[in-house]
């Protein structure tokens, strides 16, 4: 669960990681991560990325001949939200870590 890198990209999995509890949303299964090391090992990767970081992977995203399709590319402002997003994230990682809190991950 430690952050990697492929192709000079830092990978990050702060949705993904974790544990599966059998139940699953329209995009995907729920899962926990435990406080401590498991909770910390993100946000290691996620403040490594760093937002200039995740800017970039945007960016470059963007230039691809087909993006992710679950996002509306011909917003002006969509780099500014998702910016927002990362950031959000991020506190919610370090408010997890400081405060010895395991998190429970899903996307709705």
């Amino acid at each position: 669960m430690t952050a990697k890198h492929f192709s000079n990209n830092l990978l990050v999995n702060a949705f993904g990681a974790g544990k599966e509890i059998g139940y699953e949303t329209e995009y995907g299964p729920v899962r926990y991560l435990f406080a401590g090391d498991e909770v910390g090992q993100i946000l290691d990767g996620l403040l490594e990325l760093s937002e200039e970081g995740f800017k970039n992977r945007f960016l470059q995203e963007s230039q691809k001949p087909n993006p992710v399709h679950w996002l509306d590319w011909a917003d002006e402002e969509l780099l500014e939200y998702m910016v927002d997003y990362y950031n959000e994230i991020v506190d919610y990682y370090k408010s997890a870590v400081s405060n010895q809190k395991a998190l429970l991950l899903y996307l709705i």
